[in-house]
């Protein structure tokens, strides 16, 4: 199939070239649906990756000549954006604005560390612990 035509087609068919300092050729996008126009230039699209190299999306989009305006993270993981919400009074993150929050869960710019649990069932990854890393705030000496 020439996907020359059908730019966003690629991303699913055979992923895009990255620079080799930007991690190399991409998998294939796992899912991609367009779900509307918002004017004749913009598109909004709907899309899932299986793998996260640094600004990743940004990338492939400029691959195929196209640009991100923005971007809205949904997922990581089995981990949900609104499953995420604020706990124990953890809340680290400075948010931007009278945002609301997202989908119950964390303001838009908002973050916090993640549980042992959300890791090891979110993730699947094991839990390493770093001096000061569990809500404690690091001191400089």
């Amino acid at each position: 199939t020439d996907n020359d035509d059908y730019p966003l087609q690629t991303l699913l068919d055979e992923g895009v070239a990255l620079s080799a300092k930007h991690g190399g050729h991409t998998k294939p996008a796992d899912a991609l649906s367009v779900l509307s126009h918002p004017s004749h230039s913009t598109t909004r699209v709907s899309i899932t990756i299986s793998e996260g190299k640094n600004r990743q999306i940004r990338r492939m989009f400029h691959a195929i000549g196209s640009g991100v305006m923005k971007l809205h993270r949904v997922s990581v993981g089995r981990l949900t954006l609104n499953g995420l919400s604020c706990t124990n009074g953890v809340n680290q993150g400075q948010s931007s604005g009278d945002s609301d929050i997202v989908d119950g869960g964390l303001k838009e710019g908002e973050w916090r560390l993640l549980t042992k649990e959300e890791i090891q069932k979110g993730l699947d990854w094991k839990c390493r612990y770093l001096d000061n890393a569990m809500n404690q705030p690091n001191k400089i000496e």
